[in-house]
């Protein structure tokens, strides 16, 4: 109903989201503006220590954005400009990588072990475990805590809109049509789950993709959860069910959700994983 016309929705989706690419020579500039802001806001809810720090490098020498801590606080985001075409991109990766994000959750995992002494193991994260799945879940989450979406609708359109030449385009639609991809993206799990399971064909599992859950490059998502297994779950899965115990304790204990949410991350209380799932 968002975008009528003729054709598949998934071709007005593409034509629509089309409007929203911010050209090659501002990305820059506003992701620096929209990673400033995400500081910002989370340092109103979180204290962080004066020696943390976060350096952003640009390069076409990876695919997507990759975030690496280095310890003492201090962390490197690599980012290929070319994954940063839609507005969205902005406020995704800033606060998914960085604050209230991985960064964070870092420098807070870091604080927690501070005076212990750790096995070379206990230095190393694998992409490919429940610890990951959960803090991929909460960097996801948090995006959405930080910025509900009338806050996020305004800051797009007073400033990075303006910013990156697209103040004049319908953002808040823009962020209706958003909001409604990110709940139907746990359409995605089953059909992704039953071509790993080898209960339907690729070209079946690519075409439900597309029509039932919307996603543009679903041979692109199949490749990915090939390789990654279960962590494909992280943004989807992990994130709803992460979001939902924030918002439960917060409610039933009368809490800051910020504090739920940090220790969670900080004990990695990796039962948030099967939250609202019985026995």
């Amino acid at each position: 109903a968002l975008l009528p016309g003729s054709g598949a929705v998934a071709y007005r989706l593409a034509q629509f989201r089309n409007q929203f690419l911010v050209p090659a020579d501002k990305r820059e500039a506003v992701f620096a503006r929209a990673l400033e802001e995400c500081k910002t806001r989370s340092l109103a809810h979180w204290t962080m220590p004066e020696n943390e720090n976060l350096r952003v490098e640009w390069s076409r020498d990876i695919n997507e954005p990759w975030h690496t801590f280095e310890g003492s606080g201090q962390s490197v985001l690599m980012i290929n400009p070319l994954s940063m075409g839609y507005l969205s991109s902005a406020l995704d990766v800033a606060c998914h990588e960085t604050y209230p994000g991985h960064h964070a959750q870092y420098v807070f995992l870091e604080q927690a072990l501070s005076g212990q002494e750790l096995l070379v193991e206990d230095t190393l994260t694998l992409l490919r475990s429940p610890e990951s799945a959960l803090r991929e879940g909460a960097a996801s989450y948090s995006v959405d805590l930080l910025f509900p979406q009338d806050e996020r609708t305004q800051f797009e359109t007073e400033v990075l809109g303006p910013l990156a030449g697209l103040g004049s385009l319908d953002i808040e639609k823009y962020n209706q049509v958003r909001v409604l991809l990110d709940q139907i993206a746990l359409a995605t799990i089953p059909i992704l789950r039953d071509y790993s399971d080898r209960s339907i064909p690729q070209a079946t599992a690519t075409f439900r993709l597309e029509r039932e859950a919307l996603v543009p490059s679903p041979n692109q998502l199949i490749a990915f959860s090939e390789q990654y297994g279960a962590y494909a779950a992280s943004y989807t899965l992990a994130r709803a069910r992460i979001g939902a115990y924030v918002r439960d304790q917060a409610a039933e204990q009368g809490e800051d959700p910020w504090v739920v949410l940090k220790r969670l991350i900080q004990t990695n209380d990796l039962s948030v994983l099967n939250y609202g799932v019985a026995d």
